[in-house]
């Protein structure tokens, strides 16, 4: 609940974003574990500060570019699979290079009517947006289950936990986004029409037309 007081005026978030970045100097001043720097609220406080400073700045960031934004989710996920490989320890070095680089790709990739794909890339990435809050909500006490319910002398078991972890945790956050977000928007709407904030925020968005349309032309084109 703090975060929708937090993230509401630029001023508190950019604060909010300083006072995140020393924490997380902080942590690693001191040698905090892995476990500290990335379950605690503290830790949780630098990705959504990023978040939310992105969102107030921008009218201030780069135009959003494919090519750019598909560099930016090769290099994490060639970070995330071969980090061990890469850095003396990837849950420091490897770790918060992912979280920059999934900043560039957010920032490349925020729009998808400017980037000129399809309706059908839209509806696409308008069902992610629609899984992401749920899935970040269901990942952790998914994962934690699958790994205490799997027999530890299992064949292969760590893949077994990995895939068991994903497919339940996208069940699950589709679950949760049918039967509880969807609901809870239908009667927001009738309390209070929703605004919306971006091209690529809803699943409308991927039928919208341009705000820049004229009224006519848009009846003309339906």
């Amino acid at each position: 609940m703090a975060l929708v007081f937090l993230a509401r005026r630029r001023s508190i978030v950019v604060i909010w974003t300083l006072v995140s970045l020393a924490l997380l100097a902080r942590m690693l001043w001191v040698g905090d574990s892995f476990l500290t720097r990335y379950f605690t609220y503290a830790a949780a406080s630098l990705p959504f500060s990023l978040g939310s400073l992105l969102h107030h700045l921008r009218h201030l960031l780069p135009r959003p570019s494919l090519l750019w934004g598909l560099a930016a989710c090769a290099g994490f996920s060639i970070n995330a699979l071969a980090g061990r490989h890469l850095w003396r320890d990837p849950t420091r070095e490897g770790f918060y290079l992912s979280l920059a680089l999934a900043l560039v790709a957010v920032v490349m990739l925020r729009d998808a009517r400017v980037l000129g794909v399809g309706p059908r890339v839209r509806r696409l990435d308008a069902r992610c947006g629609d899984l992401a809050y749920p899935l970040f909500l269901t990942h952790q006490p998914i994962a934690v289950a699958v790994t205490a319910l799997l027999p530890l002398r299992l064949p292969g078991r760590q893949g077994w936990v990995v895939a068991g972890a994903i497919a339940i945790s996208f069940l699950a956050a589709w679950l949760l986004h049918r039967m509880v977000e969807v609901p809870l928007a239908r009667w927001r709407d009738r309390v209070r029409p929703a605004t919306p904030v971006g091209p690529a925020t809803t699943r409308d968005a991927a039928t919208r037309p341009p705000r820049d349309e004229p009224p006519v032309a848009r009846r003309a084109s339906s």
